[in-house]
């Protein structure tokens, strides 16, 4: 009984310090941490981790333009325009890009088939000159996209 008496007490003492001495570390990461340069400077992770070569701008131009005419077409292709939208935005952040957002236009079908038409013709340029190390994955990506927009053609 007497035991219980002294390791419980110990035991709080123990952790008290603990805690105290992990509060001081707390402390010192986050000075270290107010030191270092600003992180957005630097390029994104993604950047150097998949894509190690040096993208033409037109690539990545052109996957922007193709994301951003599909993200304002129509949205009545049964699921295959968002795909192929995903698609395209592996392929350009493979290649150090970011891209996002849907637009929320109305057109008329006509027009918006004669984008997706448009757009799938530009991948399929992009296509062919896309080059660096993980080429054969940001191909895939724009052949998937490709893929999805024969898909959303052919719907009606």
């Amino acid at each position: 009984m007497s035991s219980r008496r002294i390791v419980v007490p110990a035991a709080l003492i123990a952790l008290t310090f603990a805690s105290l001495a992990s509060g001081q570390n707390r402390q010192h990461r986050r000075a270290v941490w107010a030191n270092r340069p600003n992180r957005a400077a630097y390029a994104p992770y993604y950047a150097n981790a998949a894509y190690r070569g040096t993208p033409a701008t037109g690539d990545v131009q052109t996957l922007t333009q193709a994301y951003s005419t599909l993200a304002s077409a129509d949205h009545d292709y049964k699921g295959h325009r968002i795909k192929a939208m995903h698609a395209i935005k592996k392929a350009a952040r493979m290649m150090g890009q970011r891209l996002g957002g849907d637009g929320k236009a109305k057109e008329p079908q006509t027009l918006s088939d004669e984008q997706l038409r448009g757009v799938q013709s530009m991948l399929q340029k992009v296509r062919g000159t896309v080059g660096g190390r993980n080429s054969q994955r940001v191909v895939q990506h724009i052949n998937e996209a490709i893929q999805h927009l024969t898909v959303a053609l052919s719907t009606k």
